[in-house]
């Protein structure tokens, strides 16, 4: 019963802190969206003590990552006079994603080949679509940077499908990496690509908690026995 309440309540307020966030709407924003990410941090407690795994420890301090991530990148907002905010954050959920690496490692063991073909086809992948939308964007010097983290991005996301197909792991954290895909890639048009309207922050925001709430039911156990 916990768990569905715990799902529901991250569902409540991160639609809550969508609505407002949208409407730009200060201190609201980050308290809301602070709820939103200790409900998902906290049903991956309750998840992770069904299966008290290593695998699942790290997954849990990934979504701990996640949520300092999502408090500096609001207070970063909020007090945009503090420089440090916005690294910091991003710094967290550059760890929480290799968190997510580490923890499937664990489970599932390191596959050399499922990861050296996800590597190439992120690489391909991204980079073709990157090329072929340049010319209506606007990378200026950071063309490379952001197509290096798409290719990297994209490559986890097959890699972790691939495993969940081949290697047992987890169908929701497949499905987390696939949300997780969606939000991120939609940033880089966000960013670069004049996108920053309404539609595209809530489809942003709406696949990122999606996610989270995917990682967090996997810390139900990460490998399908």
């Amino acid at each position: 019963m916990i768990k569905y309440i715990l799902i529901a309540m991250t569902a409540i307020f991160a639609t809550i802190f969508i609505f407002f966030k949208v409407r730009r709407r200060g201190g609201i924003v980050t308290a809301t969206k602070a709820i939103a990410a200790l409900s998902f941090v906290s049903l991956g407690f309750v998840m992770v003590s069904k299966s008290p795994a290593n695998a699942g420890l790290i997954m849990l301090f990934g979504l701990v990552l996640g949520m300092v991530g999502d408090i500096f990148l609001d207070a970063s907002h909020v007090c945009p006079e503090e420089k440090a905010f916005l690294p910091l954050g991003m710094a967290a959920f550059a760890i929480e994603h290799i968190a997510v690496f580490c923890a499937v490692t664990v489970a599932c063991g390191f596959h050399i080949l499922y990861f050296g073909i996800s590597l190439a086809f992120g690489a391909v992948t991204a980079f073709a679509v990157l090329f072929a939308v340049r010319k209506n964007m606007n990378f200026g010097e950071l063309f490379y940077p952001s197509a290096i983290y798409a290719s990297l991005l994209t490559a986890t996301m097959a890699y972790y499908i691939l495993m969940a197909v081949l290697g047992g792991l987890a169908v929701t954290l497949a499905i987390g990496a696939v949300l997780f895909f969606i939000s991120d890639f939609i940033i880089l048009f966000i960013l670069f690509g004049e996108k920053d309207t309404t539609k595209m922050n809530v489809f942003n925001l709406s696949t990122y908690f999606a996610a989270q709430i995917m990682y967090a039911l996997s810390l139900g156990g990460l490998v399908i026995k």
